[in-house]
């Protein structure tokens, strides 16, 4: 009995489903197909958005046109609304092309203004039919004073002493221009891959640029004897991230170990645990007992035992 009625709850849970998904029938509506929706109402009132929502996002079903409104003053948010098959809304935000949108709410009336103004009449000058030529005798130069900014011409062609005064322009000085600053650093020849050491002034030359480059190399002594860490194109400047310390002894590489006491040298193996330069100092651990020993680089194989390592 227990079993027959587990059976019949559970078909009644199958057909309550089947008649809510019966009831929807209406296939969901997509991040694209609002998208559409929105900018083609947003084109009807002018202006130019771009909808901020994925295109793949699957929202409500909906079985009716969507109603589309602006919330607020302007198209930053919309807010879309669904009422069939069951109502529905959300908000999505928008990028408003500016230059597409009249500039404030009072456009309108500033159009019609300007239309009012340009509406205006404009009465026509009344021009003369015939003009009468006056004939002037040109005016003879024969002597020129400056006072100030102010050229006196002496018309002799009458017995008059009238004179005409031509006001002389000013000259205009342009500010000299400085020549713009320009930076020099260091460059590569010919390109080098990952790992190259460089090694000569040779491989080396200097290039003008019109801005600071961050990281660059003024002094090439600063860059030979360095290894590269990635690679560089002939023509590049070359900047400190791109470089690192070529070591004599790099770590995990394996050296032939060497201790000379009382005329006694005693030789064996050790994987150096640093990286060291000639000279330098750094711990090794002996191959054969695993002890860690300091030695001293003697060159890129071969280092001297000092001591065991101090606890």
């Amino acid at each position: 009995m227990k079993f027959t009625s587990f059976s019949g709850i559970l078909l009644s849970l199958c057909m309550i489903i089947l008649t809510a998904g019966a009831s929807y029938p209406s296939e969901r509506i997509t991040g694209s197909q609002i998208k559409d929706a929105i900018v083609a109402q947003a084109v009807g009132a002018g202006i130019i958005v771009s909808p901020q929502t994925a295109s793949h996002k699957v929202y409500y079903p909906c079985d009716k046109p969507l109603n589309i409104m602006p919330k607020g003053k302007n198209w930053k948010t919309v807010e879309v609304v669904c009422s069939s098959p069951f109502e529905w809304k959300i908000n999505i935000r928008n990028v408003v092309n500016i230059s597409q949108i009249d500039k404030s709410e009072n456009g309108l009336v500033t159009n019609s203004e300007q239309n009012a103004t340009k509406a205006k009449y404009i009465p026509k000058l009344k021009v003369p039919t015939r003009l009468k030529k006056i004939d002037r005798p040109e005016p003879y130069e024969t002597s020129t004073h400056k006072t100030g900014e102010k050229k006196e011409v002496v018309n002799t062609s009458k017995s008059s002493t009238k004179t005409k005064l031509i006001k002389k322009e000013p000259l205009i000085r342009t500010a000299r221009k400085d020549p713009p600053k320009l930076f020099q650093y260091f460059i590569l020849n010919e390109p080098l891959n990952k790992g190259a050491i460089i090694s000569n002034i040779d491989q080396l030359k200097t290039k003008l640029f019109n801005r600071e480059v961050r990281g660059g190399y003024l002094d090439s002594s600063q860059i030979i004897g360095r290894e590269l860490k990635v690679s560089i194109p002939a023509g590049q400047p070359i900047l400190s991230r791109f470089l690192t310390t070529n070591y004599t002894v790099k770590k995990d590489s394996v050296l032939d170990l060497t201790l000379q006491r009382s005329g006694v040298k005693v030789t064996s193996q050790g994987r150096a645990l640093s990286n060291g330069q000639l000279g330098e100092i750094i711990l090794v651990s002996n191959l054969s007992s695993g002890i860690r020993l300091r030695a001293k680089i003697k060159n890129a194989h071969e280092a001297e035992i000092i001591t065991k390592q101090l606890n």
